[in-house]
This record gives C-alpha cells, structure tokens and sequence, in this order.
C-alpha cells in the first residue's frame, strides 16, 4: 500500500556532487520521509483490540507548499497539503490484552517491518525515496511503554523529574535527566542484573529483586542506603535512583535491534490532543471554587454546570471551545483581582492551546518565543490561583499533562509542529472500527479484524473526510477567538519577576539562544520591566538569530545542548545583556550563596536513610563475657555521620607532616603520602577515587562555599565504596581489627600490627570523608 500521495512530492531533479555540497544535502533532504508512529488499546464488540497507525511529517523540504501545490493545479482554493500528506494509516491491528508483556509481543514483527524501510521505494516517475521513522506519539500509558518509563509513580515523565516538583513554581521547569533513549540506556548499563533477569523474560526486573539482590545493586550504583531497610524502601531508594525507568526502551526489548538503525527514533513529550482535554477540564472544574467575587463565582458555576450537563465524553475541539467561552467571559471581570488573575491564566492556555495545533508553515523562532513565554505565565498563575484544589488532588491537578503542556510543548516545537504529532484522526479509527463491527459483521472474534480493516479501505477510497477536518475544527476555533485580545507582545513586570526569581532564572535557561544576541533583536528592557517582542505584528525570525531547528537534522538531546551552551554565553557575558534582574541574581553573593545551599539540600536526601536508621539503632553495645563487642562487622549503621564520626587510630596529616605514617609496612614506605598508598589499594574504577581526591585538593587550596559542595557530592559517592572495600578486607586479613563500637559510633584500632595496615588506611580516610559529611 503506498502511504503518500505522489501529487504532493517536490522534484528537484538529479544534482551532481558530494554530500559536502548544500544541493547535495538538499536533494538527500527531499528524498527522505520520515514517518510517526501511534498505538493504543480501546473495547470492539467486547474485546480488547490493540491499534497501530502510521503518518508522514510534513516536511517543505520534500513536499510542496499550500501556494506551490494550488499554484500548480490551477485551483483556486487553497489546500492544506499537511493535512494530505499527515493522514494515518492502519499499520496494525490486533486482539490483545492491554499488559506490558502482552503489548511487547509485537516488537519482533515491528522490527522486521523497521529493518524493510532501508530499503528505497521508487515512484512512478523513477524517484527513489527513504523511509525513517521519526516520531513516537500517543497518550501517556502508550508513551511510557513505548520508552521503558514507569507507569504513574513518582517519575511518570520520560524526562526523569519527580512529579512533587511539577507544582513547585521554582522547580517545575528544571533540566530534565534524559533527552534520549541513550541515556536512559546507559543508566541501565552500569550494572547487568538488568540485563540478566530480562533475557530470562522478567519485565520488571528491578522490581523482583531480593533484598540482598538490592543491595548489591544499590553498592555497585554507588547509592548511599541503610542496613535497615526492607525490600520496599531499597525499591525506593532504586527506583529515585534510576529515574523511574524500568526496562529497555520497547524497540530494545529484543536481540533483533543490533540489525536496525533506529537511533533518530524519539518518543514525543507531548500529545496536544489528551494533555490539553485533561489539563482544561480540570481547570473549568476548579474555576468556581478559586473565585472569590460572587457575581464571577455564580457565573463561572453556571458557566461549567452547562457544559457538564451534556453528560458525555468532550471531544477535543469541544474541550478547546469551552476553554475560549470561558476566558471570553472572564473579560468582562478583570476589574476584580481574581478575574483578572484567571483571565490571564486562561488566554496564555488560550494561546498554548492554537500553537500545538499550528500548521508547520507557521512554525517560526517567533511562535516558540511564544510558546515559552505563554507556558511560563500559564503555569505560574496556574500553581497560584489553586495552591490547594478542591475538585481534585495536587497531584492530579498538576500531573503529566500540566508537566508536558507547561514544559515540553515549547521543547517540541523547536523541531516540529505540534499538529504533526496530534493523534485526533488515529483516534478517531476506533470509534469507525467500533462502529463499522456493530452494524457489517456478525461480531464474531475470527471475522472482526478482517470486515473491520476491508470495510476502513473502501471507506478511505470512497471519501477522505479527514483532509478537510482540521480545516473546518481550526476555523470554528479561530472564529471563536475572534473576540479574544490576544497576540499582543509578552510583558514580565520587574515584580513578576521579582516575585518568582528561581522560576526566572529557569525560564531564561531555556530561552538562552534568544537572550544572547543581545538587547534590542527578541527583547527590550523597561522600567517596568522586560519586554518579548513575540507579538503577532512582530517579525517571524531576524538575521541575528536564532536558526529555526527540524527534526530532519537535530534530535531533542542537540536542542538541549545547544541551550547549555548558550546559557553559558548568557552568564560569561551578563552585563552585555542589560536584564537587570538576571545581572543582580548572578552577581548578588548572597543569592549565589542560597543557590548554593539549595543545590546541597537537594544532594543530601541521598544519605537521609542511613541517617535515619542510626538514629534507631543508637549503636547499643552487647558485650560478651570476655568484654568484647558480638559484633565484628562494619555496618552503615554503625557509625554516626558528623564530624567527629571517627577518632582517628593513625595520626592525621598535615600541611607540614607530608610522609606516611607508621601504619605503613615496609614493603610500601617507598610511598611519599597515604594518598599514594590509597591509589596503590583501591580495587574499583579510579574515577571515583580520583574525583574525591580531586575535590578535597580544590577545596584546600581554596575554601569556597561552592568547593565545599563539591567535596561533600564526592565523599557520598565514594563512601560506599571505602564501606565497602573493609568489609572484603576483614576477610581477606583475617584479623580481629574491631574491638567494640563506643556510643557515639567511635571505632577504635585494638592492633597496631602490619595485618591491619590496609584497614586502618582506609579508616583514616574514612575520618577525612567524614568531616564534610
């Protein structure tokens, strides 16, 4: 079946020369389709049936443009040439169950179909074209099989960020850990119980693991934990630990992809059609209880219990009319604090809502301006108007679809437009399949899927009504806006700003590439405050930057890279950019010093359960009959993690005392320091001990707040790793070394002999660890 209309497709005719040459980049371009890829499980005729579909992204590169395309064919109506070259088709279709393992069953005959598309198709005309696949889009539960992401939970976003900061104004936009399946690959490689317990069919493997299984998971991780914790609370630490990710990516989960390029392949962040049903209902819902003015909470009430009386499921352009209605209302009541409040919240939702369903001719630097600058005002005015909800829960009001409209929606467009990956018309298959099975089959399970899929054929043949839908649903819209003032350019008020200066500092992150060029180009700077000059009037794009990036050439991981470097560049040269808040909050020390602090706050949770279980044990001595400790391990929870955690049994270095100390045998007194000693020692990678030693030399040298924070993430690192190598070393000696754990967790050195050199070096860095800790 051929999946593209051939009408539609540029031809550049054959250009001579290397890759090198723009025309040679050019013409690869034009001959390269790349493809989305959608899924879902819905009920026909009582089972469970498990859809595939596939489109092509519009791409003006190889597909002709609306005015190209009416130009061509004499027509004097304009055609939306997205909308023909986006229709999807039915790839799959099948009776299956909704589970994990269920749904991973189908991978194989993916991957066999996936390894056909290196090979060319020809056109009638002779051209030869090469099929990508590109996109993943779907819901939520489709999106988190598809990456390997815990379903729910506390990571439900494939980026990694934990759901407590998707409500928290300072913390919602923060750097996400993953931007590719790369690194959520390599999270998984640092150890292979992964991989053992999954060749073995185990899905879940993390989450069948024993409690002594966790802990050497956790050891060889290097994640700080507590000997008193049960299998649930290991799972935990685990699970923070790895992000929320659970398993391979679903195209990883079998040996078949080492024969297959898939490394353009990305999962989408976002699906406009359920994030923005879900994120607008809950916010009509919640409307009248915020509102304070009676008048506006006795309107709003009637205003949402009209549109609840319909008493079924909206459809997503019906979502986005109630959302216009409303805010339309809400103008008349901006004299009031709360209305106006609401009002903008409402239209910067309004205006998020028309830029993930824009046409890709429309896709500018200015509309992703936009789009990052409407998010940041919906979701701060969002957190504040319902701090405590009362039609719903916090985490329900700001879930995944609040998170990825806020967040991800202006990431996405930096590489496509947000129509391209609305899946309304692939949903829109199973209310024809279900349909189709009631009034032509005998609903009998052998015979659904063959009526179904010839009987979808014939229809699509006979008419293509979904060319012309997004026309008509786009139009009502936009008619519906007309009575809206919405387009004008973005303000940020100097108390805005002030009054969330993290949030700020995190939004200009992300729009770094915009700020360095300077004053004057994409902002200005007023008393008031700072002015975006991403209005509908303004210019699409200026010659100073920046470049308009696609998804034929750059992948979310190069946007994400390209904004490190800009953001660099941003506070090198902090003074040309004439932003008045962001020169105060980078050059206030008091504000870098609570930047500071609040970094440490977030790395000190890591060892928050060993603290805990020695605050439980309180080190209580059992003494045996000779006076001697039962104990002769070294545990977690034997010790106290303060600075006089340790007396140290071997002198102390200091500046003036460089040689090592007696502790030392005589085959290691060519040793200069115990440094050298420990580096001759340590069994595991050098990394880890080499960026320890690095931090604590960097931090003599200078005693900086930032050095400090810097020593303290190292010693957590490799703390686990001395713990550890003292317990293998008891063994290995085969020495009493421990006489009796004192009350505050002091460990004294009973023998000065050679048998216990190696432990007692350890123990003296053990004491240096401890004193950052």
């Amino acid at each position: 079946m051929q999946f593209f209309k051939i009408i539609t497709i540029k031809c550049l005719g054959i250009v001579v020369g290397s890759m090198d040459n723009p025309k040679e980049r050019l013409k690869d371009a034009s001959q390269s389709r790349h493809m989305v890829l959608w899924h879902d499980h819905s009920e026909i005729a009582g089972k469970s049936h498990y859809l595939f579909m596939v489109w092509f992204l519009y791409d003006p590169c190889t597909y002709y443009t609306d005015g190209e395309f009416s130009k061509m064919n004499c027509k004097e109506t304009p055609v939306n040439v997205q909308s023909v070259v986006e229709s999807p088709y039915i790839y799959l279709l099948a009776q299956s169950n909704s589970s994990v393992k269920d749904q991973l069953l189908y991978v194989p005959t993916r991957l066999e179909d996936l390894r056909e598309l290196e090979e060319k198709i020809s056109s009638k005309d002779g051209r030869t074209f090469t099929d990508k696949l590109r996109f993943f889009s779907g819901d939520s539960p489709a999106r988190q099989l598809e990456a390997g992401q815990q379903c729910g939970g506390m990571f439900p976003c494939m980026c990694g960020t934990q759901d407590i900061y998707f409500s928290d104004t300072s913390k919602y936009s923060q750097e996400g850990a993953f931007y590719s399946s790369q690194d959520r690959l390599q999270l998984l490689h640092k150890t292979k119980a992964w991989e053992d317990g999954f060749t073995k069919g185990n899905l879940a493997v993390f989450q069948t693991m024993k409690t002594e299984e966790l802990r050497n998971e956790l050891f060889h991780r290097g994640v700080a934990y507590s000997s008193a914790e049960n299998v649930s609370g290991l799972r935990r630490i685990l699970n923070v630990s790895l992000k929320g990710v659970k398993r391979p990516p679903a195209l990883l989960c079998t040996k078949l992809e080492s024969q297959i390029d898939i490394g353009s392949y990305e999962i989408s962040s976002i699906e406009p059609l359920h994030d923005l049903k879900n994120v607008i209902n809950k916010i009509l819902k919640e409307l009248p209880k915020a509102a304070k003015n009676k008048e506006l909470k006795e309107k709003l009430t009637n205003l949402v219990s009209d549109i609840e009386a319909q008493n079924r499921e909206m459809k997503g352009t019906e979502c986005r009319l109630n959302l216009v209605k409303v805010t339309i209302m809400l103008q008349d009541f901006q004299h009031t604090e709360d209305g106006r409040a609401m009002y903008v919240m409402l239209a910067a939702l309004t205006e998020l809502q028309s830029l993930a369903y824009m046409c890709d001719t429309n896709r500018c630097p200015r509309t992703i301006l936009r789009a990052y600058n409407q998010s940041f005002i919906f979701a701060i005015k969002c957190m504040e108007l319902f701090e405590n909800p009362e039609t719903c829960t916090k985490r329900a009001m700001f879930g995944m679809p609040f998170h990825c409209l806020s967040v991800h929606l202006p990431e996405t467009l930096r590489l496509v437009s947000g129509r391209s990956l609305v899946a309304e018309h692939a949903e829109r298959h199973f209310y024809k399949l279900r349909e189709l099975t009631l009034r032509c089959s005998n609903r009998k399970s052998q015979s659904i899927i063959a009526s179904a899929m010839f009987r979808i054929v014939v229809e699509r043949k006979a008419a293509d009504g979904a060319i012309t839908s997004y026309g008509r649903q786009e139009h009502t819209i936009s008619n519906a806006c007309s009575g809206l003032s919405l387009g004008h350019n973005t303000i940020f008020s100097n108390n805005f700003l002030k009054a969330h200066k993290t949030a700020t500092l995190h939004h200009f992150r992300r729009i770094a590439d915009f700020l360095e060029i300077g004053e004057g180009v994409w902002f200005k700077v007023h008393d008031g405050g700072v002015e975006f000059k991403d209005g509908k009037n303004c210019p699409d794009n200026y010659n100073s930057g920046p470049i308009l990036t696609h998804f034929r050439s750059r992948n979310m991981k190069d946007i994400n890279n390209m904004l490190k470097t800009s953001w660099e560049f941003c506070i090198r040269n902090k003074n040309s950019l004439k932003i008045p808040l962001l020169c105060d909050m980078l050059t206030d020390k008091k504000t870098a010093d609570k930047q500071v602090s609040k970094k440490y706050e977030e790395i000190k949770p890591a060892i928050s359960n060993v603290l805990r279980s020695l605050a439980e044990d309180k080190h209580k001595e059992v003494e045996n009959s000779n006076g001697v400790s039962a104990s002769n391990t070294l545990n977690e929870t034997d010790e106290k993690l303060d600075e006089s955690s340790y007396v140290c049994a071997v002198p102390l270095l200091t500046q003036c005392q460089t040689e090592v100390p007696s502790i030392l045998p005589k085959k290691l007194q060519q040793k200069n320091t115990v440094t050298d000693a420990m580096r001759s020692l340590w069994p595991y990678s050098k990394t880890i001990l080499e960026s320890f030693l690095s931090a604590k030399q960097r931090f003599k040298q200078h005693n900086s707040c930032v050095n400090r924070l810097m020593l303290k993430s190292a010693s957590l690192k490799v703390k686990p790793y001395f713990l550890k190598f003292v317990k293998i070393l008891e063994e290995e000696e085969k020495a009493k070394t421990i006489s009796k754990f004192r009350d505050r967790g002091l460990i004294s050195m009973e023998s000065n002999s050679e048998d216990n050199w190696k432990i007692k070096i350890i123990n003296y860095w053990l004491n240096q660890i401890n004193e950052f800790l």
